[in-house]
Formats: C-alpha cells, structure tokens, sequence
C-alpha cells in the first residue's frame, strides 16, 4: 500500500497509518543516501509564476480587496527573561531562510508572479501595557489582536507577516503573529515555530549557527516545477477522475440561512465551539476501526448526513485539505502547499449508517489515489457555472487535524502557553466549515460560518445536531439513516408536541352567527358595493327566503347546489341562502373554461344552480346541463330583490335546519395531476372554529371595514366573507371592472377607510404598485396575506402605503378550508428588530390552539431545527375529504403517528419546510411537483395528461421557470410524433379550451427526446430555457412606425424581460398576465398622462393597436 504524504494521519485508517509511517521512514534513508531533489532548483527567469493555489487566493483578494480573509492569526503568552533583539534578530534569519517570507506578488506582462526581495528586514512592534490593571491588560490585549487579525495585507509589498508583541509585566509577554495564508500553512506555522525558537536560542546563546538543516529548493522552486508538470497528457490524465466524479454535481449547496445570500461573498465570519464527551470519542474511535475506517471518514459521513437533513439535497459535495509535501524537500519548507480534494457522497433513501461510511471510505480513498490535481487547476479545467456569490464546486469545508497535547511548551529559554491560536483563519472562506481538532484523547469542534449568511443561534443548534447525530450512530450504528433523529433535548420546547390535546370546540355554523348579529344591529350595513347597499335584516330576510325556495324545490341538508357568478353582493346572498337551507356551495366562475365548468357540475353532484344575473346568461354546455337540475333560479342584484316575484311569497325567517360541524359546508375543486381537478369537501366545522380565534387575536369588532378582494377559487374569499358577518362588521366590495384601473383599489380603500383586507401577494402587488404618489391608507389595520410566498418586498410596500398596517402571512389550504399557521410582521418600525429582518421572504409561522404544523422527517418523526421535512396540519378542523376518491383522501388524511387515534387527522400539503431557530416555520419547496402560480396551486401533471392527448403529442412536460416573460411562470416540453413541429400558438389554443388562464404554459419548447438522467429519469435541470420562436411563431416582424409605438415597445420589452417585440405582437401570448397588465396601464399613465381602463388591453393586445388608442386626443379615462 502506498500512502502519499499528502494525507493527513487523522485521515487515515490503523492500517494505513502502519503503511504510511513505514513508507516515510525508508523514504527518509533513501533521500539520505541520494540527495538529488525530485523537484529541481528554478532556472533564472524574469518572472516566477504562482503556484495555483496561491492563484486561486490572489484571484480572490482582487475580488475582494481590502479584507482579512486570507489572515493567520496566533498568539502565545511568553514568560521569561526575553531579549526583543535576539527575537527580531532571529525573525530575519529566518526571513532570509524562508524566501516565501520575502515574497510579495505584482503584475508582470499580464500575469500575476512572485517577486522575492533579495533582501528584507522586519521590526516587531512592541505595546506596553504594564500600566493597565491585569484585569484589564488581556481585555485590552485580546481587542488590540482582534483589530490586528482584521487589518489586511497589501498583497505587492513584503513581507507579508507582521509581529507585535504586548508587554503585560517585566517577565510576561504576549507574542502575535499574523500572516497572510498565500505565505504560509499550519505545517509552516510549526515549521517557523521550530526554526525560530532554534534561532533565539542561538542568538542569545551567542551560538553562530542553529544547526538548521540546508534548504535543497525553496517555494518559488516548487511554484515553477508544478506549472511545468500539469500540461497536456499528464493535466488530462489527472483530470479525467475528477470530470467523471463531479459530473452533474449540484452546484450549490442549498442550507437554509437566515438573511438572503448576498450578490457578492461576504467573508466575515464567526465560530461556534465545543468539546466531545470523552467516551463519545472512545466510541468514535472503535466504531471506525470495526468499520476499518479513519475517524475522518466516520465523522465526515455524520457530517455529509447533517447537511443532507438541513438542505434535502441528496448529493452532496463537501471540501476537504490535503498537506500536499508528498516530496520529502518540502517537509521543512514554509510556504502555501495545501490542496482542497471535492468529496461527493450520493445519499441513498435507504440503508444504515454503516451501509454509508462504507460508501465515504471508498469515495475518500479514490479521492487520495486522484489528488495530483490542484483544485485551483480543476476548476479551470471544469468551468462549473460561476456565480459571484457562492464558492465554485462546494460550498462547505470539513477539515480535521491532530494536534500536539502540550499547552505549556518551551521557546528556548521561554515558556509558551497559548493566548488566542486561530487555527482557524480570520473570517469564513466558505459558507460554513467544520474543524475537527483532535488534541491527545480528546477532539474539539470549531463550527465556523459566514454572518452574511447564518446567525450564531442556527449554527449553534446545527452543531448540537452534529453531536447528537455522533451518539447516536455510535449506539446504532446499524440503524437506518432515516431513523437518526434531529430533535434535540435543547431546542424540544420550540417545536409542537404532536400527541398533545387541540380544542376542538364547535361554536355553531357560521350563519346562524349571522343570525345573532342580525338579532343584536338588524340596520347596521352588512354590504357596500358599488351598485347598492344592504343591511344586517335585509340580507337576513332575503337569504332566508332563498333557502325556503331552495328547500321547496327539493334541495335536501348535504345537496350540492352551484352558484355561477362573479364577487359581488348578490354571491353573498346566494352563498348565505345555500347554507341555510342546509345545502353545500360550489363555485362556478365565469372565467373559466366550459369544460371545467361542466366538470365541477358532474364531479360534485350539483342538485341545483343559482346563477346571478349580472354574470350573464350560462355558457350553452352549461345551460343544457342545469336543465335537467330539479332547482334553478336566477338571482338579480340585491337593489332589486323587493321587486323579484320569484322569493316573494317565501318565509322571511330562518328554516332553522339543523347543522353540524361534521356537515358539508362547499365543494372547492384544486388541480389534479391525474388530469382532472379534485373536489374538496369543505366542513362547517373548521370554519366556523378559526373566526372566534381570529377576532380575539386581533381584536376586531363591529366597526372595522371589511374589503371583499379574494378571487372565486381562492379560499380566503369565505373569510372576507364570513369574518365580517362573525363580528358584526361591513362587507365593502369594490368595482371588479375597475379593480385593475391605476390608482383605483388605493384610491377606493382610503374612500372607504377599509381598516381589514385579505389578499394574495400579486393582489398586493397590484395595490401598491398602481396607487397615485400621493395615496394613503391611514385606516388598514390588518392585511391577511395567504396563497404564495409573501417578501420582505410586498410587505416594505404595503407599508409604505399603509404605515399602521400589521401584515399576516397566513398558511393553509383547501384541504384545511382556513389558515391553520401565521406569522404577524408589526408596522415598520417594530418590523426592522424581527429575527426574519433581512430574509427575501417570510416564514409561514406557527400554529394556532387548534392547529398545528409539523415538519416530519422521511421516517414521519418531528424534523430538528434546520432539518428538511414535509409540512403536515393537526387539528380536529380538517375538510372531509376529496368527493368521490377514498384513496386519495386515505393517502393525504392520515391518522396522526404519535397518537394512532382514529379522530387524530394530518393532512399531508406535500410542501417541504423546516423550522427556524425560533421555532417558527419556513417554506423549503414542495416535495411533489406542484407549482403556485400568482396564487393558484397548479399541477403539472393535470396539463401534462391534457397535452398528451393533443393528436400529435407524444410526450410532455411542464415546469415553472423565472428566466421568461412576466418572471415566473409555466413552460412546456412536448415531444411530438415523427418530430411534427407544432406552433406555440396551436398548443395555447388547444390548453385554453381545457384551462383557467394561470394553467396555460407562457412558452412551448419542442425537443426530438426528454433529457434522462443516468438511472432513466427525467432530467429538469437539462430542460433549456424557452426562445422567442417557443412563445410565438416567427412571422413577419413589424419595427414601431412613429414614437408612440417606440415608447410603447420600450415599456413592453422591460416588463415582458424580452426583446425584440413586433408592434403586431400579443401582449398576452408573450407571457403577459393581469398583474403585468396592471403594471403596463400603470407605466402608460406615467408616460402619457393617460388614464385608460384595463379592458383597452383585452380589445387591443398589440402595440399597434393600443398605440392608436393612446395617440387619441379624446380618450375615455376611468372617473
């Protein structure tokens, strides 16, 4: 066996140690018997290159000048009589010695090089500090080295090292050293230690020599001699291992951090530490030696697993060094010499711990056999996708080394006891590295980290996960890695106890509530909308009289009965009539396709309809369909209801139908990936049970002002509802036509003094971004946002408009009927002091009394701080399932594992998160391959199964994208029979027929084969960005013809992030949506001083033809 020198001895296992030890000592006799250098001298040469890695670090101190990142800080107490000029005499010895300590690095024709001054002196600078108290002399000490460790080295002046030293009383020193790492390594650091204590003891001595052995080359040598060895065959030889080894390597490793990764790498850093029990090191040592493994192997695989839990990435590369003095003529000589080895471990689903470390030993020892290659060079060979703010390759750094257990050593005539000895350098170079010291019997962790990314509190908790994770596979070692729990006895209190008791109380249905409001104020306004007002009894009575009519025409408690219409005051009226004659609601929205209207029909069984007049006449399909309903009736505006003969000679009371929270309450469809949406059966129970809680949390009363602005299919349109008539307040709805108009919803929240609103994030959007300069919301005291990720940006807005608002993100989902999580974000100013201040989006929060998020592991235990894992909902008020498709309902409600109570329900969401060093949940993704888009939940595989039956599709794919028009949004790959080219524009039409609007793909990419990974699945990330040609056709372009045409194209070209557009383009097939319409409208108003209204944009989507209308010098504006 041959073992290079390169390799650390803590690397090693006990065999190999045997081997490496006896191969140095022969290697020692042979080179004393042949001195000839197996790395010759240099030649005279203008210019001497870097070594590469010292290229590597040169390249980075330009990127990143004036920093420390790159120093080397030690400092030891000295006690003894000591003599400052034999100290400084001895330094410059070994200056002269050392010709990398002469060494600084200029530009030279172009490239970096090394110039080594013949000559070069050094003066040690003293500090007294003999006045101060002692007390206060370390304090004062240890502030003075901070500062120093953080002062950066001019890279083109030598030397590159400086010396103070601190006087604390006559025969007490403290000695610092700092040193650039370009310089220098830990093997120099012993080395300068060694030879320098040879040498004061020398001069003070008055000996002429120190007995240092000859140097046969020096660094410089060594920089030249690598350069000329890795060329052609030989760099490609050294290469090949390593392409094949990191191909298709995830380029960053996605950990969860806590402020937004910045666009440039930030190296200032922090550390956490701690000691291992001694028999946890005991342990260690004989688990790895039963597995014939290194102790480095044992706690890198334990490392490599911590990191899979925290980013739920299951490969994973982590950086490791090797000393790199292979050659015996480099042991005694300074300079930097180490080389980073990329260790990639593939984590399987399943297998032990064990199974595992068998897996890092192999992957470690091929690594030590391919080490030739400086990683410096194998990423100029690679050229992985570069990115300012990340390191290239891996992310994280493990490095483990021993030590020699001496805390009081001698420097001559000196005792030395350290001080601050900073093995590790000052910052953070990668984004967290673990250093495993290991000093006699017992080792010490260093968890250092960048503070740009991670505070100390995470890192922390990651660390005792670390440790946790070490007890454990030292018990267990054949237990399955799924099984190895995060959940430490520290951080226990800050997640939810998942067998503990939830209220279940049931406080009635929500409009029997109603009932009593309308009791306690029957003249108060329950609605305002832009046509008519209604108040508390008016709505009581007339609702009433529909459910009689409902009930005579045969509708029975549980029937489904559809209401095809938009949001408006009539809605709430068909809505309360339903429920009150004991029926169950579905939507019908006049938005959307007729096939899916026909669906929501047939799927969930409807027994009547309820069609508001204002939406106009049904669809022809539909009307057939409802025909043969035994119930049907068509509802004008409240403002008309006195005069509508068809309820006239109903009861006005309640029919008093008895409910119950188990009863259903709506059937809400979502997106289906066998091809259809799935309907949900929507309880009385979960809704009625969150108002109570929500209007004690946040105190609301009669007097808020409600705003009705939540979209048919979106759930929180039953809160904008309901939670107003629960608390007695007004339901204020505004114009839906005008909803888009600039300037119109701000405008019309400040008319009405709206103080609570629930919204999605692109319905805020909407209203920050059209609002008039001069807007204020003074009055909105609650925003309830829900249905996407909401950011620090939608928020900052928001707040700006309205400056007392406090901002809800609220969790949930159709299967929940509510939210069941929150995370409230104060009014500005308190807002700046949240542990989230700085992340790009906020954390779903926590649970409710009667709800719960659990983050569970692949092992359904609960996840640990940090540690990846499905989001599933506890609580009693879950929906009842999905309507005609018990093994779906059995797959996503299950029976809660801590308790296996029947009634103990978790609802499975299939999103992934993790919680929060304060306990709170953050989103992580999704663990299937649903998509939000703009609030909507998509699923791919629903317009995937639909594009497969196009006549000439053979096979298809959707995904979401940011690198198209509009930012976000879906994109298809199809496969055609015989490679028949499909336009973008056949595909569009074909989906809109089966679609709403946010399911149909923006770009359609035809490929001749889906790309594979190796073991046969679809490869997402080989999947290319769409083209021009892939969203629309290439047909004849048009240039803009005059300068509102110019202007106009200019707008369109920012907001679409695309270019060029024909003035006959589509605003629309291009990729743009209502929010980006908005946006337009808003844009041309500015420009133009032209208020037009949204619907311009759906009569004329082209440049041209938009053009036209704003070159008129009579425009119809929006009063």
């Amino acid at each position: 066996m041959t073992i290079e020198m390169t390799t650390p001895i803590s690397k090693l296992t006990t065999t190999e140690k045997k081997a490496y030890l006896k191969q140095r000592l022969k290697k020692k006799k042979t080179s004393t018997t042949n001195p000839s250098s197996t790395i010759p001298p240099r030649s005279q040469q203008e210019s001497i290159p870097l070594s590469f890695v010292q290229e590597g670090i040169w390249y980075l101190e330009q990127l990143q000048p004036d920093k420390a990142t790159y120093n080397i800080l030690f400092a030891w107490y000295l006690y003894g009589p000591l003599n400052e000029t034999a100290l400084e005499n001895a330094f410059n010895v070994l200056i002269q010695r050392h010709e990398t300590l002469r060494t600084s690095f200029q530009i030279i024709n172009d490239q970096p090089a090394q110039v080594i001054a013949p000559e070069l002196s050094l003066s040690i600078r003293t500090v007294d500090l003999q006045h101060l108290e002692n007390k206060n002399q370390e304090k004062q000490a240890r502030q003075l080295i901070e500062e120093e460790g953080y002062e950066p080295f001019d890279l083109t002046q030598a030397p590159l090292l400086r010396v103070t030293l601190f006087q604390l009383a006559a025969e007490k020193y403290i000695f610092m050293l700092t040193m650039h790492h370009i310089i220098s390594d830990a093997w120099s650091i012993n080395i300068l230690t060694q030879e320098l204590s040879a040498l004061y003891a020398s001069f003070i001595n008055q000996q002429p020599d120190a007995n240092l052995p000859k140097l046969p080359i020096q660094y410089a040598d060594f920089a030249v001699w690598q350069r000329e060895q890795l060329q052609n065959e030989t760099l490609e030889k050294y290469t090949a291992y390593w392409r094949e080894q990191l191909a298709g390597a995830p380029p960053l490793l996605e950990l969860p951090t806590d402020y937004v990764r910045p666009a440039n790498q930030s190296y200032k850093g922090d550390k956490v530490t701690c000691k291992l029990p001694a028999d946890l090191v005991q342990s260690l040592e004989q688990l790895s030696i039963q597995e014939n493994a290194s102790l480095f192997m044992t706690m890198l695989t334990a490392f490599n697993l911590l990191l899979y839990r925290h980013s739920g990435q299951d490969d994973i590369v982590v950086g490791t060094p090797m000393i790199n003095r292979r050659y015996i003529e480099t042991e005694n000589l300074m300079g930097y010499f180490l080389n980073n080895l990329a260790l990639r471990t593939q984590i399987p689903n399943t297998g032990s711990f064990t199974e595992l470390l068998a897996t890092v030993r192999k992957t470690t020892l091929e690594a030590y056999s391919h080490q030739e290659l400086p990683f410096e060079k194998l990423v100029q060979e690679l050229q992985p996708q570069r990115d300012l703010s990340y390191a290239p390759i891996f992310q994280v750094f493990f490095n483990m080394f021993t030590t020699i257990h001496n805390n009081n050593r001698s420097f001559a005539n000196l005792e030395v006891e350290p001080f601050i000895r900073h093995e590790v350098e000052v910052g953070s170079k990668f984004d967290i590295t673990l250093y495993v010291r290991k000093q006699g019997d017992d080792i010490y962790l260093n968890l250092v980290y960048k503070t740009s990314l991670f505070r100390r509190q995470r890192m922390a908790a990651m660390l005792a996960q670390y440790i946790q994770l070490l007890q454990q596979i030292t018990q267990q070692p054949n237990c399955p890695i799924a099984e190895l729990s995060l959940t430490t006895a520290e951080t226990q209190h800050l997640l939810p106890d998942p067998s503990a008791p939830l209220d279940d109380t049931w406080h009635d249905a929500v409009h029997s509530q109603f009932a009593r409001m309308v009791h306690q104020q029957p003249q108060k306004l329950a609605i305002v909308d832009p046509q008519e007002t209604w108040t508390y009894q008016e709505l009581e009575q007339r609702s009433n009289q529909l459910a009689h009519y409902l009930i005579a025409q045969g509708i029975q408690p549980g029937d489904v009965v559809a209401v095809y219409g938009h949001r408006s005051a009539s809605l709430i009226w068909a809505w309360l009539g339903i429920l009150k004659a004991g029926g169950a609601l579905v939507n019908l929205d006049p938005a959307y396709p007729i096939d899916r209207l026909l669906h929501y029909l047939t799927w969930s069984q409807a027994k009547g309809v309820v069609q508001l007049e204002a939406a106009g006449p049904l669809p022809d399909d539909v009307a057939k369909v409802t025909k043969s309903l035994p119930c049907h009736i068509r509802l004008p505006n409240l403002s008309s209801a006195h005069d509508f003969d068809t309820l006239a000679d109903y009861l006005t009371t309640d029919p008093g139908i008895p409910i119950g929270p188990d009863d259903t309450a709506s059937i809400t469809f979502t997106s289906g990936s066998t091809g259809q949406p799935k309907g949900v059966r929507g309880r009385h129970g979960p809704l009625s049970h969150f108002l109570p809680w929500q209007t004690e949390a946040f105190t609301l009363t009669s007097n808020d002002r409600f705003s009705m602005l939540s979209g048919l299919a979106h759930d929180p349109l039953q809160r904008d509802i309901f939670t107003a008539l629960w608390v007695g307040a007004t339901i204020y709805i505004p114009d839906p036509d005008r909803v888009g108009t600039p300037g119109y919803l701000a405008g019309w929240m400040q008319q009405y003094k709206i103080t609570f609103a629930h919204m999605t994030p692109p319905m805020g959007q909407i209203l920050t971004e059209t609002a008039h300069a001069f807007a204020t919301l003074p009055t909105l005291r609650y925003a309830f946002f829900v249905g996407d990720k909401l950011t620090r940006q939608d928020v900052s807005q928001l707040q700006q408009l309205a400056p007392k608002v406090t901002c809800i993100n609220s969790y949930g989902s159709t299967e929940t009927q509510r939210a069941v999580g929150y995370h409230c974000i104060p009014p500005t100013k308190e807002n700046n002091t949240l542990p989230d201040h700085g992340k790009a989006v906020y954390p779903l929060g926590k649970g409710m009394p009667d709800a719960q998020l659990l983050v569970l592991n692949a092992n359904q235990q609960l996840a640990g701080i940090g540690e990846v894992g499905e989001i599933y909902l506890r609580s009693p008020h879950l929906a009842g399932g999905y309507v005609g498709d018990e093994l779906l309902t059995q797959a996503r409600f299950i029976t809660n594992p801590f308790t296996n109570l029947d009634h103990d329900r978790l609802y499975r969401t299939g999103d992934l998160g993790r919680y929060r060093p304060d306990g709170l949940v953050e989103f992580a993704g999704r663990a299937d391959r649903q998509i939000k888009i703009r609030g909507f939940r998509v699923e791919p595989g629903e317009i995937e199964h639909t594009l497969a039956q196009h006549p000439h599709i053979k096979q298809a794919i959707v995904i979401a994208r940011d690198d198209i028009p509009g930012g976000y949004g879906l994109v298809a790959y199809v496969v055609t029979e015989a490679r028949q080219a499909i336009s973008p524009e056949e595909l569009r039409t074909f989906l809109k027929g089966h679609f709403p609007d946010h399911m149909v793909p923006i770009a359609y990419v035809q490929l001749d084969t889906m790309p594979l990974t190796p073991n046969g699945k679809i490869n997402y990330r080989a999947l290319p960005s769409p083209t021009v040609s892939d969203i629309k056709s290439v047909d004849t372009f048009v240039e803009p013809r005059n300068p509102v045409e110019q202007q106009l194209i200019h707008i369109w070209e920012q907001l679409l992030q695309r270019s060029p557009i024909s003035i006959t383009d589509n605003f629309f097939e291009l990729g743009g949506h209502s929010l980006l319409a908005i946006r337009l409208f808003t844009q041309i108003e500015q420009e133009f001083g032209k208020k037009l209204p949204l619907t311009y944009l759906f009569q004329s989507p082209t440049v041209a033809e938009l053009a036209k209308i704003v070159a008129q010098n009579q425009v119809v504006t929006d009063q």
